[in-house]
């Protein structure tokens, strides 16, 4: 689930924290990873994400810079990367954190979602890069009720 405030400058989004209602590990896959078989669905926690365009990368969460562990921080850079363009994130956090309801996807799908609303960069071509930041942080991107396997990366929305 995503709201969102625009103006051409800015924009506020809320990302709301996940839960998982089905589990499944299906195998490992060789590079280590699981391959996983899951039910998602949003629910009502969220971090409100301001992202403002902005001439160098910035990213703030409860009015503290954030450095290159950070995933929203790293989710920034990679977008740059690959796009050129700069923001300035400020994250005001409601979902605790380490609660295993994906608080620092949450984070770095905010901005991937900024990213495509503010520059125009459509979040399909997007979705390499967010896998390298968390396996969830696809799924945050779109949120709502879902089945998600492989890594992460295949996200099936589920009507409700």
């Amino acid at each position: 689930m995503l709201w969102y405030n625009q103006t051409m400058e800015e924009l506020t989004l809320k990302i709301y924290a996940k839960i998982n209602l089905v589990l499944d590990i299906r195998g490992v896959f060789e590079d280590g990873y699981h391959n996983l078989d899951m039910i998602m669905s949003s629910c009502s926690l969220y971090d409100e994400i301001k992202a403002t365009k902005s001439q160098k990368n910035e990213v703030y969460m409860d009015g503290v810079l954030q450095n290159d562990k950070n995933t929203a921080t790293r989710a920034l850079d990679i977008l740059t990367l690959a796009y050129g363009y700069k923001l300035r994130i400020d994250i005001k956090k409601g979902i605790p954190m380490s609660a295993g309801v994906g608080g620092s996807s949450a984070d770095a799908a905010g901005v991937f979602k900024a990213y495509s609303i503010l520059y125009g960069v459509e979040t399909i071509y997007m979705h390499k890069l967010a896998q390298s930041i968390g396996s969830d942080v696809i799924y945050m991107m779109q949120g709502g009720p879902a089945r998600v396997r492989g890594k992460g990366e295949l996200v099936f929305p589920i009507d409700n």
